[in-house]
């Protein structure tokens, strides 16, 4: 569902990145179980949550924080 201040399209363009493109800014080991292609929507679908936040949150990855890009 869209936040308050994004359109269904934002919302469509955010759920549709993928854990192989999550994985390059949190680390091979996001997400595990899951296919590079599978995309945030569906992760977040299958593990009951509505948020890439809550999801990091609840699976303790206090490491995934975003790799630096230095």
């Amino acid at each position: 569902m869209p936040s308050e201040n994004e359109t269904n399209a934002e919302f469509q363009r955010r759920m549709s990145v993928t854990v192989g493109e999550l994985r390059q800014k949190y680390g091979a080991h996001f997400a595990p179980g899951y296919g590079d292609q599978d995309n945030l929507g569906e992760l977040l679908g299958r593990a009951g949550f509505n948020t890439l936040e809550e999801y990091l949150n609840q699976h303790h990855h206090d490491c995934m924080t975003p790799k630096s890009s230095n």
